[in-house]
């Protein structure tokens, strides 16, 4: 732990030097601070008045322009400054957590890229509405997280998808629903919420979409080829199945 503190001060040390210079010139601060970890940042905040100013949002929380999500962390950032989230496996399993991570979210306005795999018990209709106010998001990977199953009480039942499907970003260029359970139904409800964002005449966004190991058969075949004939799919490159 010792180790690990004084390696954590030495940072903040060569970090505050350069930070020292940039604040003085007048530069913005979030492109400067997308590549520190968020103990460097709140050791920085520390280490003179200037760089306090230089590090703080309107909140008068730290900018955190790459975030690690941790929920004890929340009351000291300033999610507005959010633009990647890195959420993966983080233990988001009672409803009180995934209402936690809901709220967080719905904060992060200014979030590009959402990486959450790995959270088997996220709650679809919960999370939803929160990343339908995300309009400046391209990447979402929620991988890995059983989606198509709802296992909260001592029985499994199905998660109703609509609500994530309806609530999908109209700038989103990358998804990856990987490992999550999906049928050819959910393919199938996935591929006309893409076609509908066409009608409502938005340009098509989406480049990557990823749906490996689900259980997809010949009729979403027919759904995803549907997709790459039409408008939704012209910017499609990758499919990965």
């Amino acid at each position: 732990a010792a180790k690990e503190a004084l390696g954590s001060a030495r940072s903040a040390k060569r970090n505050a030097s350069v930070l020292t210079a940039l604040c003085a010139s007048g530069a913005p601060a979030t492109p400067m601070l997308r590549q520190l970890r968020l103990r460097d940042l709140a050791a920085l905040s520390q280490t003179s008045p200037a760089l306090r100013a230089f590090g703080l949002g309107p909140s008068g929380r730290l900018l955190v322009p790459t975030f690690a999500y941790r929920q004890r962390w929340l009351e000291h950032v300033d999610l507005g400054s959010v633009e990647a989230m890195y959420a993966d496996d983080v233990g988001i399993v009672t409803v009180t957590q995934n209402l936690a991570f809901a709220t967080c979210i719905q904060e992060c306005q200014s979030l590009q890229r959402l990486y959450c795999s790995h959270n088997p018990k996220l709650v679809v209709a919960m999370c939803a509405p929160a990343l339908g106010k995300l309009r400046a998001l391209t990447v979402l990977d929620i991988s890995h997280n059983r989606l198509a199953v709802d296992d909260h009480r001592n029985f499994e039942r199905e998660q109703p998808l609509r609500p994530l499907v309806d609530a999908l970003p109209p700038a989103l260029r990358v998804i990856d629903l990987s490992y999550n359970l999906l049928r050819d139904e959910h393919v199938f409800l996935l591929v006309e919420g893409f076609e509908a964002r066409c009608t409502d005449g938005q340009p098509p966004a989406l480049q990557q979409l990823l749906l490996r190991s689900n259980y997809l058969g010949n009729g979403s075949g027919f759904a995803l080829g549907s997709l790459m004939k039409g408008p939704a799919g012209a910017s499609l490159s990758r499919l990965d199945l």
